[in-house]
């Protein structure tokens, strides 16, 4: 398997690859921007993450494995690494490792949590999985953040090796194995790209500026457009991973699938037999649910100081990698057990595994479907039994268990086609026994009802909803919300379940929110939403939180999730998100009944961020191009070149142009640029 024939860019010879299409067209297929990362990807010793991904595209890493062109980039905007640094950065951070008068350039490539809780068998604390610290630092303790020291050139000389294995063997910048243990970041967006979005549109915004994508915005000075923008390009690329014949996908990280088949059939270290054994850890039968990380397990089959050293520097991500995509695919030939990611983060992923439960009439297992589960979020839908109407109880799945920190808790039910008085819709219960006890459940429920649940880490508030079927059950028009037909026709005596007739199919559009939490954001803006004209209702991110999980929780991960789930939304035409004209104010999204009154909205408009007007379509950004020998820079491109950096970074920014280079001014596509270069011997 290879990558594609598709001409592969060059780049700094070739005109920018990162184009406006990127940015206002996701779904399209970008032939030439997959097949230049296909070849990024099998060129590079670490697996390709989004941010790496958007890094080579952007700033232009050599197809070859030549790396980035250091020269066109200011280290003095990269994150300083140095014995004061607490904060690990994160994956895409361009770094300098600093000591004394040597300065070492890398890429951060990969990062992992690295809590003390997490034993060197792998064994996790109950507790621990599923904080990935996002939410509460203390919890996540340490992270471990890998570099690739060779991403800015093929080979490093040989004072920078003997200075990394200085620095090695001191342990005060890098540890042991020449990676960076520090506090994890804290983002205000879920665990991948955050605190590097961040990064990039702050401290290392003019490196983000003098690339192609400033050069594609109408106003590179608008922060509100610049971040819009980025998140767009960020979208579109991980896209693009995902869509890859030739790359394997484990969360945010791609690896060439030859890569991963050529190590299972390795007898080397940390080939087929040691991933093997991994595995076998990893799945290994037990009486109550277990955890394992991965990173621990990867360690004892490589000691320090043995040659090669597989897990160190950037080699240590794909090993991680590698060793996740081994248990995840014998997790789904495993009977009896149920073996799952619980946390992709710590300990380079924390596992859990645990027997299923017996069937019987009391195994909530047999009747729940896990729509959703994250470390921050879960969405499942439970098919009641009679004795749990009866009893007044709903239960719970075991992996939503660790998400209740209360005894006390309240549901809010949302019974779609029945009003709900106050008394019915918002109850106090109680958990206890992996089950919600003290539910008044409403009289037209019953057997074989399907309850969607919502709960969120440290919320007291549980969103619990049914769906109103588009057709009746054939059972009659008391059984219209939608059941499971089994447990149904189990409590009407029934030997088999009549043929239920199909509610219509839901579009389940793969983005950045969470599909399933899609109905309750419609019923919360139906419900607590502010009347608008026409019967709209509406609300911004954080009220909907608040009227999801209550007022209490603060958890910046979760409203990213609210936030963008009801981008989906807007997107797939289920609600509209009013303009605002301040940037920095909340964007304001809004229920429409039946859709009337809403107003129409132009395609345009429709753009991933907001993006209508701000980005020049058709157009070919400015930037550097790489002289062929013999060549030098015209009048011209220097004096273009020089009014274009004034206009980004002032006045008093330094202009002369890099030796060996010229300067493309911004052009429709098909226009003239006008004259870049000279013959330099015609002097």
């Amino acid at each position: 398997m290879t990558a594609s024939a598709t001409e592969i860019w060059r780049p700094f010879h070739d005109d920018p690859l990162f184009t406006a299409e990127l940015l206002v067209e996701p779904d399209a297929p970008h032939e030439r921007v997959l097949a230049y990362l296909e070849r990024v990807a099998l060129a590079r010793r670490a697996p390709l993450h989004v941010a790496t991904a958007f890094n080579a595209v952007h700033f232009g890493f050599g197809p070859d494995g030549s790396g980035y062109r250091g020269e066109l980039l200011d280290p003095e905007l990269f994150f300083r690494l140095d014995v004061e640094t607490e904060t690990v950065p994160e994956v895409g951070v361009f770094v300098r490792v600093e000591r004394g008068g040597h300065t070492l350039w890398a890429e951060v490539v990969g990062q992992f949590g690295a809590h003390h809780g997490v034993d060197v068998d792998g064994w996790v604390p109950p507790e621990l999985p599923g904080t990935s610290g996002w939410n509460d630092p203390a919890q996540a303790g340490e992270a471990r953040a890998i570099l690739d020291f060779e991403a800015f050139g093929i080979g490093l000389n040989h004072r920078d090796r003997a200075e990394l294995e200085r620095q090695r063997r001191r342990g005060t910048v890098l540890d042991a194995r020449g990676h960076v243990l520090g506090t994890a970041p804290v983002a205000a967006q879920p665990p991948g790209t955050g605190w590097y979005a961040d990064w990039l549109l702050t401290s290392a915004k003019p490196l983000l500026l003098s690339g192609p994508l400033g050069g594609l915005l109408t106003d590179p000075h608008d922060d509100g457009a610049l971040a819009d923008a980025l998140e767009a390009a960020l979208t579109t690329i991980g896209s693009l991973l995902t869509r890859s014949a030739i790359l394997r996908r484990w969360g945010p990280y791609a690896t060439p699938a030859d890569r991963f088949a050529e190590r299972l059939a390795s007898p080397d270290a940390l080939g087929g037999d040691d991933l093997g054994e991994i595995v076998r850890i990893v799945t290994r039968p037990a009486g109550e649910p277990r955890y394992t990380g991965v990173w621990p397990l990867l360690e004892a089959r490589v000691h320090l100081g043995e040659t090669p050293d597989l897990l160190s520097y950037a080699g240590a991500v794909e090993a991680v990698v590698h060793a996740n995509l081994a248990i995840d695919g014998e997790a789904a030939r495993l009977g009896g057990l149920d073996v799952r990611i619980d946390d992709p983060w710590q300990a380079g992923g924390v596992w859990r595994s645990a027997p299923y439960p017996a069937r019987g009439e009391e195994s909530i297992e047999d009747d729940v479907l896990l729509e959703h589960l994250d470390n921050t979020l879960t969405v499942f839908t439970v098919a009641l039994r009679a004795t749990h109407i009866d009893n007044g109880v709903l239960p719970l799945p075991t992996s939503a268990m660790k998400l209740f920190p209360h005894q006390n808790m309240i549901i809010d039910l949302f019974h779609e086609g029945e009003p709900l008085d106050d008394a019915m819709r918002v109850q106090e219960v109680v958990l206890k026994d992996n089950r919600l006890t003290g539910i008044a459940w409403p009289f037209g429920f019953y057997p074989g009802i399907k309850v969607t649940v919502a709960a969120a880490r440290g919320a007291r508030r549980v969103a619990l909803s049914t769906t109103l079927l588009d057709a009746p059950l054939p059972y009659g028009d008391d059984y219209r919300w939608a059941t499971d037909e089994k447990v149904f026709a189990a409590a009407l005596g029934l030997t088999e379940a009549a043929t239920p007739t199909p509610a219509s199919g839901r579009s389940v559009k793969p983005g950045r929110g969470v599909d399933p939490l899609g109905r309750f954001i419609v019923n919360a803006l139906r419900r607590h939403g502010e009347a608008g004209p026409f019967g709209a209702r509406q609300l911004i991110g954080p009220q909907l939180m608040t009227a999801l999980f209550g007022p209490d929780l603060v958890n910046p991960v979760l409203l990213w999730q609210v936030i963008h789930t009801c981008e989906d939304l807007v997107e797939a035409g289920k609600l509209t998100c009013e303009p605002v004209a301040d940037r920095t104010a909340p964007d304001v999204f809004v229920w429409w009944p039946d859709g009337t009154g809403a107003p129409r909205i132009p395609d345009q408009a429709r753009r991933p961020g907001g993006l209508a007007g701000q980005v020049k379509e058709h157009w070919v950004p400015p930037g550097m191009r790489q002289l062929p020998d013999g060549f030098r820079a015209s009048e011209q491109a220097k004096a273009n070149y020089a009014k274009y950096i004034r206009g980004l970074h002032g006045p008093h920014a330094p202009v002369e142009l890099r030796p060996g280079f010229t300067f493309v001014r911004g052009h429709r596509r098909g226009d003239d640029p006008g004259p870049v270069w000279l013959d330099a011997t015609s002097d």
